[in-house]
């Protein structure tokens, strides 16, 4: 028996042992009370350190003033279990003036072991000057706002205007977001070429600070009131790829509705996503010339005011009019399968653009041929409508209205490998 009692007191000391080199700091759970890692309550947090969230509830979580490095970042990880914030305030985990943060809920047991259930705005926010984040294995859910945002919006201070501030290398990726009131994920200012704000009783047009290096993968997104993923201002290093994105644009705000949004000024590699059932379009570009490809779009827009095209129209893939597009650059559009979208496959309309490339694709059945056929515009046009004065190379696309031609291994569950 003592010898029995001595083997547990020593696999309980090596568990303490592993338990303190995994911890450098302890946060414990506070279901009513406000929790503040760093800031000037907590000064002990180093580059490489870890930050431990002890399982259990928690009412909100503020990340404050904390450095890692890029050799050395700050992890921020649950222990024990599942880390809840379930909270009625404006927030769920803010990172805010941080830098080389990780904010990681994946552990050994748990996919997604930092949840945030509920709350009157937004689930996870990076802003006030922070930058170089990264953040998975998180559950967002049932928030009135955003799922996760990150940017600081730019006031009289002028510390986050273009020339002041570049927010840079923001890893999201393996996260869970669903139901939330507005995006699922908000990244960087919508007004690339500048916004209005008041100054000293003075309207002020100030530009908003650019990103580079966002990376956005691996995540699973459901139920968005507005758009799935929407990525503006980001200049360079923009990649958007692996994605599941169900039923987005729920609300049917107009302007608001669209799997993928790449926004104002983003200049983004899309690829690999699958995008289904959503109210919006597919996959929306008013942005610089970017890349388009091996995307899945299943019935893009199809519950959006059914049997109305013209302003009610949702084709698969938009790109917009008179987009900022430095040099006339091409976009590229390839090897995409769009399955049913409410109006066209793909509709492109930016002449600032030049040798573009529609090519590989495959389009089925799209909503607005007959609309089409109706008033005298060329069906073909259902498939592939791209707009005047508009250079671009157009090849090798498989179209057809009959949706059983192509034999899909399983349509149902979202298997369109072909039969061979």
């Amino acid at each position: 028996m003592l010898k029995k009692l001595g083997i547990l007191v020593l696999l309980l000391l090596l568990l303490s042992n592993v338990f303190a080199q995994e911890c450098d700091t302890i946060l414990y759970s506070s279901p009513k009370f406000y929790k503040l890692i760093g800031g000037s309550k907590m000064k002990n947090i180093f580059p490489g350190q870890t930050v431990c969230l002890k399982a259990g509830k928690y009412f909100q979580i503020e990340i404050q003033n904390l450095q890692g490095t890029e050799e050395k970042p700050i992890k921020i990880i649950p222990v024990d279990g599942e880390v809840i914030i379930d909270t009625n305030s404006h927030f769920g985990i803010k990172i805010s003036h941080s830098s080389h943060i990780i904010l990681s809920g994946m552990t050994d047991s748990l996919q997604y072991g930092i949840r945030v259930l509920q709350n009157n705005g937004t689930g996870i926010s990076i802003d006030e000057l922070s930058s170089d984040i990264e953040i998975c294995g998180c559950e967002v859910g049932n928030v009135t706002l955003t799922g996760i945002v990150a940017k600081t919006d730019p006031d009289c201070s002028l510390t986050a205007v273009r020339d002041s501030f570049l927010m840079k290398n923001i890893l999201i990726h393996h996260n869970y977001i669903h139901h939330t009131g507005y995006e699922g994920l908000y990244i960087g200012n919508t007004f690339f070429t500048g916004v209005h704000i008041q100054c000293n009783g003075k309207d002020t047009l100030v530009l908003p600070h650019l990103n580079e290096n966002i990376k956005i993968y691996d995540n699973y997104i459901s139920h968005t009131g507005y758009d799935g993923i929407q990525v503006s201002s980001t200049t360079k290093g923009c990649q958007i790829h692996d994605n599941q994105i169900y039923f987005d644009s729920q609300k049917k705000q107009w302007g608001q509705m669209s799997g993928i949004i790449i926004g104002d000024g983003t200049k983004a590699e899309c690829y690999n996503n699958i995008i289904a059932y959503g109210a919006g379009t597919g996959i929306e570009v008013h942005g610089q010339a970017s890349r388009i490809y091996n995307n899945l779009i299943v019935e893009a827009g199809r519950t959006y005011v059914p049997n109305q095209q013209g302003a009610f129209s949702k084709p698969a893939i938009f790109v917009g009019y008179n987009l900022y597009n430095p040099g006339t650059q091409a976009y590229k559009i390839y090897q995409n399968t769009i399955y049913r979208p409410k109006s066209e496959g793909i509709r492109f309309v930016n002449q600032n653009s030049a040798k573009n490339e529609i090519i590989n694709n495959i389009i089925v059945d799209p909503g607005i041929w007959k609309h089409f056929d109706s008033i005298g515009i060329p069906t073909n046009n259902a498939f592939i409508n791209i707009g005047s004065n508009i250079t671009f190379e157009v090849q090798n696309n498989y179209t057809t209205r009959d949706t059983s031609e192509l034999r899909f291994v399983d349509s149902q569950h979202f298997n369109f490998m072909l039969q061979p």
